[in-house]
């Protein structure tokens, strides 16, 4: 019979090309390979990877906007928080310079306009804020894609209209795409380009020191209109399974985006924590038309999914 490498590695038998066919020799091989499979050795599954997904998501408080003044509502911004500390944050009497390990959360998170250093926080009006998520990896894995969805529609039980659009500009206000992506002409929309999401791996030598976390996964200046997907030809929801926020007392496009980063290929070693963070921007509304995108509460324009897809080993 033919030479079969497969068949020899379960086996100790000899076969080769050439010689007699004996029914006696093939039946014992046989016998050998599903003993070996029906009792799978440690080391045939210990350098094999299997896809495992963790999934995330939020969705912002109801926002009673007939309280005022604003700070009586019961919506809140967390779990978003600013990217950079500030003893200004602080309560009480113990102070930022006393305490604070980390002035900056996360690295290489610059939209040009936004100057979150809050050195005079009192007229801080433009920033950014972060939604972290921390994960801890005790076996070697490695992370092999990242899926995020702003999901908004106009009706359901909380409206989340954001277009991500940058209004046209009326009066004293001007468009933060005219100085973070291509000029948009006057009375021009253009697309937002100010979302921020990253990866960022601890390290060992110091866990909560972020300026030694090495940023693996750094995706900005990237314009929406090319990750939205949306459904302007009905007024129902034709997704499945349904969306949260569903299309009830439509109509309405339903302008999502879905922000996919595939094959990655990012190895973690065995005890790895791992911080994945989007950071969305906060305009002045005094000064920027942000009326179709971000608004005066960027946090919650919006619901958020995230799914990460790891390989990992069998156990």
């Amino acid at each position: 019979m033919p030479y079969e490498p497969t068949i020899r590695t379960y086996t100790s038998h000899q076969h080769g090309s050439g010689v007699s066919v004996d029914g006696i020799l093939l039946d014992r091989t046989m016998e050998d390979y599903l003993q070996r499979h029906m009792h799978i050795p440690r080391g045939d599954i210990a350098s094999r990877y299997m896809p495992q997904q963790y999934v995330l998501g939020f969705e912002p408080p109801y926002d009673d906007s007939s309280a005022v003044p604003v700070e009586d509502r019961p919506a809140t911004k967390l779990p978003f928080m600013r990217v950079n500390n500030s003893q200004h944050d602080v309560d009480g009497f113990e102070t930022y310079e006393q305490h604070g390990e980390n002035p900056w959360r996360h690295k290489g998170h610059n939209v040009t306009i936004i100057d979150p250093t809050r050195l005079d926080p009192a007229d801080q009006k433009t920033d950014q804020f972060a939604w972290t998520t921390s994960l801890a990896f005790p076996e070697p894995s490695i992370v092999d894609e990242i899926c995020l969805v702003l999901e908004t529609g106009p009706a359901g039980r909380v409206p989340y209209e954001n277009l991500f659009l940058y209004g046209v500009p009326a009066g004293p206000l001007t468009s933060p795409a005219t100085q973070i992506t291509f000029a948009a002409p006057i009375g021009v929309t253009d697309w937002v380009s100010d979302i921020v999401i990253q990866m960022q791996v601890d390290s060992d030598l110091g866990r909560n020191n972020a300026e030694l976390s090495d940023l693996e996964v750094n995706l900005f200046d990237w314009r929406a209109d090319g990750r939205r997907f949306s459904d302007v030809t009905v007024t129902t929801d034709t997704t499945l399974p349904s969306m949260p926020n569903g299309w009830v007392g439509g109509p309405g496009p339903n302008e999502s985006l879905l922000i996919k980063l595939s094959r990655l290929n990012v190895p973690l070693p065995a005890g790895a924590r791992v911080r994945f963070s989007l950071i969305i921007p906060w305009y002045d509304t005094s000064v920027y038309e942000v009326s179709h995108s971000w608004n005066d509460r960027p946090w919650a324009r919006q619901i958020y999914s995230l799914s990460l897809t790891t390989l990992e080993l069998l156990r």
